[in-house]
């Protein structure tokens, strides 16, 4: 063989050392992930169960509340008004006017 053969053969196995090295990372990455999921899912289910037996205690709690509630709920207001605005004047743009044909 020549040493441009040599060389594309050491290119390809260098090229498949980082594939497989970084297939052995990718499955760590997802186990560790998968890990993590089943954790948060088992604290979710917790939380779920405590929060039905604390409304079947107490049927007179308030629901939970959204975070932020006092700053969210301007912005998301504002939001709705500006996409209704949005609207209105897109309607507005397409009206026929009556001289028009």
């Amino acid at each position: 063989m020549s040493a441009g053969s040599w060389i594309a053969l050491g290119g390809l196995a260098a090229a498949l050392v980082v594939a497989v090295a970084a297939l052995v990372d990718a499955r760590r990455r997802l186990a560790r992930a998968e890990r993590r999921v089943a954790d948060l899912d088992a604290q979710l289910a917790a939380a779920d169960a405590a929060r039905v037996r604390r409304a079947a205690e107490d049927p007179s709690a308030a629901p939970p509340r959204l975070v932020l509630e006092p700053v969210t709920a301007p912005v998301v207001k504002a939001l709705a008004w500006g996409a209704g605005a949005r609207q209105a004047a897109a309607r507005l743009g397409h009206v026929r006017r009556s001289g028009s044909p």
